[in-house]
C-alpha cells in the first residue's frame, strides 16, 4: 500500500500546540504536529489575523482577545498594556514616545542615549503616534526591537510628566517606611553639646527661589574698619545624618536633590531637609558659620569657622529682596536687618569685582519655568535676576572657596569642584562662529582671555545674545568633583569646592564631614578617604542625571504651550547649523527647533561651520541670524519642534518656504 501523507496542519493545532507552550521555531512546530504541509502558509494567515506573533525565528500564539481590548482603548490614561516577554538577549525597560519617521513605527528614548536611538515597534497596542510608553528592548544583534508594556496617553499633568521622567532617568522617589521613622527620630535628638558658638543675635536671612522648601544656608554681614564682615551659616545637616547611618546611605545613593516644577525628590527625608535641617525664619537651628574679612577690593583678609547655633530673622524670596535693596524697606523689616542687607549687597558688589578682575567668565542665560494652573501649564516665562541673585552666588562662592582653603593639604581627601577648560578642538569651532560675526578671538594658547572677551562680545549681539552665550558654555567642559584638585576655569580659581548646600548636595556633606573633624582635631575613616575617588565619579553621575530630568520635564511643559499655537509665526535665533537644515531658538520660550532643509527654497545646500549657504542662489543663515518661522508641529514629551522659515525680520535677504 502507498504510505498515508500526514494531514494538513489546521488553525486548531497550531493553537493547542502553541498557546500553552514557550515560542518554537518552524521546525519544532513541524516536528512535533508530524506535518509540514501547509504550516507556513497556516502560520502566515494566523499571522495576519493577529493571532500568531513572529520574532527571531519564532512563532508564538496571542489571545486576540486581548489584543482586541487594546486596540480602541475607552480611556487614553496611564494603562497597563498585555504583552509577551522579549526573544533573545536580556530585555530592559526605557520610557519612550512612539513615532513614524517613515512607514515603520518607532520609539524614541525619552532620556536621550548615545547606545540607543531608536527601536523598532512591531506592535501598537492601541498606543498612537506622540503616546509616552514603557518599552520592554532586546539590544542584541540587528535593529533593537521591543514591546509596549506600560502607556501614558495624550495631554499629562505636571505630576504625571514628573513620574514619567523620573521613571525614565532612573530616579527612585520612594522611600523605605524605616527611613522615615529614622529621620524622624534624627529630628528629635538633642540640639547639640554645650561649646558651640550662640549667634542667634546675628541678623541672618534666607534669600531664595519662589517655590524653595529646604534652605541651606543664610546670610549676613556688618561693616567693618577698611571693609566688611561677612557671614555665611550652612546648615549642620550631619550631626543628623551620621557617616554610615541608613539614611547616609541613601543621600549617598541618591547623590543630591532633584527638583522639578511641581515637586522635589529630596536626598534626605523631608523631616530633614524641611525640617530639623532647614535653617528656617525664627527658628533655632545648628549650623556651620564661616566668618569672613572682606577688604574694600573684594579680597578675602582672612576667615574662620565655628559650629553655632543660629536663628533666621526672615526667609525672603529673590524678588522681596531685590526690591528691599532698591527700595531700602519692607514690611517686617527691622532696621538691624535691613543695615546687614546693605552691608551684604556692599560686601558682594566687591567680591564681584574681584572675581572679574582675576578674569572669571561671566554668563547669564535665561531661566525659563512653566506657570501651573491645575496641574497644567498655561504659559512659559523667563525668571528675571536681580542684584540678590549676585549676592547669594558671591557668598556662596566666597565661602566654598574658604572653605577649600581649609581642607587643602590636610590628611583628609575633599572633594573638589573641578572645572577643566575646554579642549583645543571645541575652541577652534567656537572661534570659527565668532569670526563669522566679526568677532575675532585669540589664539588657544590664551584660552582665558579669549572667553573673557568672547562673554563681553556676546553681550554686543543684541537679541542672539544668549545663542552665543549657549555656545560658550557648550564649548567649555562640564564641570565635576574629585578628590584630586585641577583648578576651576570658569570662575578663575585655583582650588574650589562645594560646602554650602549638605541638605541637596551630597559632595557638600561629605565636606561637612571633613572640616568638622579638622576643626576638632579628629580624623576620618582611612576607608572613606579612600573611597573618594569613586563617590566623586557617582556624585558627578547623579548631578547628570537629576539635570537631565529636570531639563526634560521643563521642556515637556513648556512645549505643551505651544501645542496650541502651531500655525503661528515665532521669532528667534539661528542656533545650530547642521547638513540638513538649521535649529532656531525661539525668544518666548528658550525651546528650540528644527528647520529642515527640504522645507527651504529649493537650492543645493552646503554646511561650512556656523552657516548654511545656498550654492546657487548664495543665500546664506548664519549662527546668531534673527529669524521668523512658523511652527507647524510639536512633539510635547521630547520638545521637538518642527519650524519653516518665513523671513529674516532683522537681517538680509528675505527666506520664503516652499512648504507651509
Amino acid at each position: 500500500m502507498p504510505r498515508r501523507r500526514p494531514d494538513r496542519a489546521t488553525a486548531d493545532d497550531i493553537k493547542r500546540l502553541l498557546a500553552g507552550s514557550e515560542p518554537l521555531p518552524f521546525g519544532l512546530i513541524a516536528a512535533r504536529l508530524g506535518s509540514g504541509r501547509g504550516l507556513k502558509s497556516a502560520l502566515s494567515d494566523l499571522r495576519d489575523d493577529g493571532r500568531v506573533a513572529y520574532e527571531s525565528g519564532r512563532y508564538a500564539w496571542k489571545d486576540p482577545e486581548a489584543s482586541q481590548s487594546h486596540a480602541e482603548p475607552p480611556s487614553r490614561a496611564h494603562r497597563r498594556v498585555a504583552g509577551r516577554p522579549m526573544l533573545g538577549a536580556k530585555p530592559r525597560a526605557i520610557i519612550c514616545v512612539l513615532r513614524r519617521p517613515r512607514r515603520v513605527l518607532e520609539a524614541v528614548p525619552l532620556i536621550p542615549s548615545k547606545d540607543l536611538r531608536s527601536i523598532r515597534v512591531f506592535e501598537a497596542c492601541g498606543c498612537s503616534v506622540g503616546d509616552v510608553v514603557e518599552m520592554s528592548v532586546a539590544t542584541g544583534t540587528g535593529f533593537p526591537r521591543g514591546r509596549i508594556v506600560d502607556a501614558w496617553c495624550g495631554e499629562l499633568g505636571a505630576d504625571a510628566i514628573s513620574d514619567i521622567v523620573c521613571k525614565a532617568a532612573g530616579i527612585c522617589d520612594r522611600r523605605p517606611g524605616g527611613l522615615t521613622r529614622a529621620a524622624r527620630d534624627a529630628s528629635a535628638l538633642p540640639s547639640a553639646p554645650d561649646g558651640r558658638e550662640d549667634l542667634r543675635n546675628v541678623p541672618f536671612v534666607t534669600i531664595d527661589g519662589d517655590d524653595a522648601r529646604d534652605f541651606d544656608d543664610a546670610v549676613a554681614a556688618r561693616e567693618r574698619s577698611g571693609g566688611w564682615e561677612l557671614l555665611v551659616a550652612v546648615a549642620d545637616v550631619s550631626h543628623y545624618v551620621p557617616s554610615g547611618s541608613d539614611l547616609d546611605t541613601l543621600a549617598r545613593e541618591r547623590g543630591n536633590s532633584t527638583y522639578f516644577p511641581t515637586r522635589a525628590v529630596p536626598m534626605l527625608p523631608e523631616a530633614l531637609s524641611n525640617g530639623i535641617c532647614s535653617l528656617r525664619p525664627r527658628e533655632d537651628r545648628l549650623a556651620v558659620v564661616c566668618t569672613l574679612q572682606v577688604n574694600a577690593r573684594g579680597r578675602i583678609q582672612s576667615f574662620r569657622f565655628e559650629l553655632a547655633r543660629i536663628r533666621s530673622r526672615a526667609r525672603l524670596t529673590y524678588r522681596e529682596a531685590g526690591r528691599l535693596l532698591r527700595l531700602g524697606a519692607g514690611a517686617g523689616i527691622d532696621s538691624a536687618l535691613r543695615s546687614s542687607l546693605t552691608c551684604l549687597h556692599e560686601a558682594t558688589c566687591a567680591l564681584a569685582l574681584a572675581r572679574k578682575a582675576r578674569g572669571a567668565i561671566s554668563l547669564e542665560l535665561p531661566e525659563y519655568k512653566p506657570r501651573l494652573e491645575d496641574d497644567r501649564p498655561v504659559d512659559i516665562h523667563a525668571e528675571p535676576r536681580s542684584e540678590a541673585h549676585a549676592l547669594i552666588e558671591e557668598a556662596m562662592i566666597a565661602a566654598n572657596v574658604a572653605a577649600a582653603e581649609l581642607l587643602e593639604g590636610s590628611p583628609s581627601a575633599p572633594l573638589y569642584r573641578v572645572h577643566p577648560g575646554p579642549s583645543e578642538s571645541d575652541y577652534r569651532e567656537l572661534r570659527s562662529i565668532f569670526l563669522a560675526r566679526n568677532c575675532s578671538l585669540p589664539s588657544h594658547s590664551d584660552m582665558r582671555s579669549a572667553f573673557v572677551q568672547a562673554a563681553q562680545a556676546s553681550e554686543n549681539f543684541g537679541p542672539a545674545n544668549h545663542v552665543f552665550q549657549s555656545l560658550l558654555i557648550k564649548a567649555m567642559q562640564k564641570a565635576e568633583y574629585s578628590p584630586t584638585n585641577a583648578g576651576h576655569f570658569g570662575l578663575a580659581l585655583e582650588r574650589y569646592l562645594h560646602f554650602t548646600s549638605p541638605i541637596r548636595r551630597y559632595p557638600d556633606l561629605y565636606n561637612h564631614r571633613l572640616l568638622k573633624a579638622k576643626l576638632s582635631g579628629k580624623q576620618m575613616s582611612a576607608k572613606l578617604i579612600q573611597q573618594a575617588a569613586s563617590l566623586g565619579w557617582h556624585t558627578s553621575d547623579t548631578e547628570r542625571r537629576s539635570a537631565t530630568a529636570e531639563r526634560v520635564a521643563t521642556r515637556w511643559l513648556a512645549s505643551q504651550t505651544l501645542v496650541a499655537r502651531c500655525g503661528e509665526v515665532l521669532v528667534g535665533a539661528v542656533s545650530g547649523v547642521q547638513p540638513f537644515g538649521v535649529c532656531v531658538q525661539i525668544d518666548d520660550c528658550g525651546l528650540q527647533g528644527l528647520v529642515h532643509r527640504s522645507c527651504l527654497h529649493p537650492d543645493q545646500y552646503i554646511a561650512n561651520g556656523s552657516t548654511l549657504r545656498a550654492a546657487n542662489s548664495g543665500r546664506e543663515l548664519t549662527i546668531g541670524d534673527r529669524v521668523r518661522v512658523k511652527l507647524a508641529n510639536v512633539e510635547p514629551p521630547t520638545a521637538s519642534l518642527d519650524l519653516r522659515l518665513v523671513s529674516h525680520p532683522l537681517t538680509r535677504t528675505a527666506w520664503r518656504s516652499h512648504s507651509n
